[in-house]
């Protein structure tokens, strides 16, 4: 299978949660988006085999969790549906889990989503796969929840305690697929939908050390103003003018760099390698 080869498995990088203190003080809905995105992810599967195996009972639970009636009645169909699921998770989704699955219908029956989704004529969400539950209905629920995922775990990782040592060999690739798993699937929201996901400023600065060459150069902040870009980030004062200031400056150039990649065909994942 393609993707990023991650060496360190999903019990290692559960047992360095655990071992931060973080996920004792962030409320529930949030731990369960970030434990969910340190299981196996999609790349690490050994076959598409495989991953159908882990994929169906979730999917079935899924069906039955939005109501969709048709499920169990053509275990053909139901199977071809899976593995089209697989298919397309292995190119788009690979670094999800199957447990983010289940947890992106979660807080879809929850209204966690209903930001992050198209709406009906009257304003609402639109929530329903109109008893026709299919790949598309499911990429479009995973593709509001990939936004609301990115900024739940972009937050918890910077949590996470920076350690003074020199971080291993090991620790560096966590750290390094960490933000790859981000760009990639900033580049690939915006090249479906032409709109950037939110990003932490940290990210968006690391983003544009990925673009460079085609992304517009922009004034870099002090580290102080950079602490304060972070802080007005997460606690969404927005009013803040150096969120305002620098913010809007590199999700411009951000987005002229993927821009630029587009255009000249240039293979997204030959800049973070």
């Amino acid at each position: 299978m393609s993707g990023i080869v991650v060496r360190m498995s999903a019990e290692q990088r559960l047992t360095i949660a655990h071992n931060s203190g973080v996920l004792e003080r962030i409320p529930a809905k949030e731990k369960a988006v970030y434990l969910a995105s340190i299981e196996k992810r999609i790349c690490e599967y050994g076959s598409n085999k495989e991953l159908c195996k882990d994929l169906m009972p979730v999917i079935a639970g899924v069906a039955k969790d939005v109501g969709y009636r048709a499920w169990g009645n053509n275990v053909n169909e139901d199977a071809y549906l899976v593995t089209r699921l697989a298919d397309i998770m292995e190119i788009y989704y690979e670094h999800f889990t199957v447990k983010d699955i289940k947890v992106a219908f979660s807080m879809l029956i929850a209204g966690e989503l209903d930001g992050f989704l198209p709406k009906r004529s009257d304003g609402t969400a639109d929530t329903g796969h109109y008893q026709q539950f299919t790949v598309d209905y499911i990429c479009r629920i995973l593709g509001a929840y990939r936004k609301y995922r990115l900024e739940i775990v972009s937050r918890v990782r910077e949590m996470l305690p920076k350690s003074s040592a020199p971080r291993n060999e090991e620790d560096e690739k966590m750290y390094h697929t960490a933000i790859v798993e981000d760009f990639l699937g900033a580049f690939k929201e915006y090249q479906a939908t032409h709109r950037l996901p939110d990003c932490s400023p940290a990210a968006e600065i690391l983003f544009l050390g990925f673009l460079k060459g085609y992304a517009p150069v922009v004034e870099r902040e002090s580290n102080d103003e950079v602490m304060q870009d972070v802080a007005a980030f997460y606690s969404r004062r927005t009013e803040n003018k150096l969120y305002e200031k620098y913010s809007s400056r590199r999700r411009a150039s951000i987005m002229a760099g993927f821009d630029a990649v587009i255009k000249q065909g240039i293979e997204i994942e030959s800049l973070v390698k």
